[in-house]
């Protein structure tokens, strides 16, 4: 009986196939996971140059926006500018459209410009709607002439290796500081009778030196606030022949000048006010009293915090003065082309005498503001809104 039991016991006499079936079960997994892994890694590689390809592109436009603004920055007399040539009453012209050729060499993109229109016969402007209710700068319509440059809308194509992408932006002009009048005195101006002063609210500008330019006019002086006494405020013998009582406007707008000092000194060429008595048209500051040298010639923007003092000198552009203004004629008079900012009281006075004129000039201020580059207000990828 125990002979027939051993005999009949035989478990394991097929161990050699079940070896062979979990080797070719393994090499199934195994050809399985490699084929999983090649396809995930031919995927991510995939996505990858798609990825670089798409920032080429994107790059490539971005560069085209960034050429764009900046020439759109540049004086009409410049090669390389980019601008509306339309002048006087045909400016802005609706129709403008602007595809310059790239100062790259074969450059993986191209760009367009265009002014932003709303119907029916208006354009969006950049900066102070009504700046005698309210001193935020904001994008505004208009049908009729500002002293603000339209807002241009800039479209650039970039392109990669196997992808485009389109993308806009609109940019616009810095309006600079709110402009009431030729001068702004804060705390009124004391004149003495025996110079001759000169201050025009009508725009000296003409169109061949600005043809942006719209010949706004503006007050001659204009006193804040509006509850001071005109008598104390205004301490002339006498007016003369070309500012009178009526020109000057006494208001409730208050001119942050320490602002504007503070966001214009984000583009200052210098804190040396020496290196703007040229012709360049810069931005320089003093950052406290400050004398001007007889007989300068000066342009730009001269922001001066503490007080200014002017003796024979020429300036075409801005003037923001944190304190007060003292003019004194000297050989030669003064003479501004521009607008003058002050938070204090301005003299004119005879202690040298000499004539001492203040024109509205936008063709100046516009100059003077020119260093700064465009604003970019928006920002938008076509590729993805089509």
């Amino acid at each position: 009986m125990g002979k027939r039991c051993a005999m009949g016991f035989r478990p394991f006499q097929n161990e050699q196939g079940a070896i062979l079936a979990v080797a070719l079960i393994f090499v199934c997994i195994l050809a399985i996971s490699g084929t999983v892994a090649y396809r995930m890694t031919a995927n991510e590689l995939l996505i990858a140059r798609n990825f670089d390809d798409s920032r080429e592109a994107l790059n490539a436009g971005s560069a085209g926006i960034e050429e764009a603004r900046v020439r759109l920055g540049l004086p009409s007399t410049d090669t390389f500018a980019i601008y509306d040539p339309a002048t006087g009453s045909s400016y802005p012209d609706p129709d403008w459209i602007a595809t310059p050729t790239s100062l790259q060499t074969d450059p993986p993109y191209q760009i367009e410009v265009i002014h932003k229109t709303v119907s029916p016969s208006g354009f969006y402007y950049y900066g102070y709607e009504d700046p005698f209710s309210s001193l935020t700068i904001s994008a505004f319509p208009s049908s009729s002439p500002t002293e603000y440059r339209p807002i241009d809308i800039i479209t650039s194509t970039g392109t990669g290796e196997n992808s485009g992408i389109e993308i806009q932006a609109e940019v616009s002009h810095n309006p600079g500081p709110p402009i009431l009048a030729a001068l702004y005195a804060e705390n009124g101006f004391d004149c003495d009778s025996s110079n001759t002063i000169t201050i025009r609210g009508t725009d000296q500008c003409t169109m061949g030196n600005c043809p942006f330019c719209q010949n706004v006019s503006k007050y001659k002086v204009y006193i804040y606030p509006s509850t001071v006494d005109p008598d104390t405020a205004v301490t002339c013998d006498d007016y003369h022949a070309d500012v009178s009582s009526s020109d000057i406007q006494l208001g409730d707008v208050n001119i942050n000048i320490n602002q504007g000092i503070t966001s214009l000194k984000a583009w200052e060429t210098s804190s040396t006010p020496s290196d703007c008595y040229n012709t360049n048209y810069e931005i320089c500051s003093s950052s406290g009293d400050l004398i001007v040298p007889v007989s300068t010639i000066g342009s730009g923007v001269l922001m001066v915090e503490g007080n200014l003092t002017l003796e024979g000198t020429t300036w075409d552009g801005l003037i923001l003065v944190t304190g007060e203004l003292t003019l004194n004629g000297g050989t030669g008079g003064i003479l501004i082309e521009g607008a003058v900012l002050v938070n204090g009281k301005v003299w004119i006075n005879d202690t040298n005498p000499g004539d001492v004129t203040i024109n509205y000039n936008s063709c100046a201020i516009d100059a003077a503001l020119s260093s700064i580059p465009l604003r970019v207000l928006s920002w938008e990828d076509l590729s993805i809104t089509q």
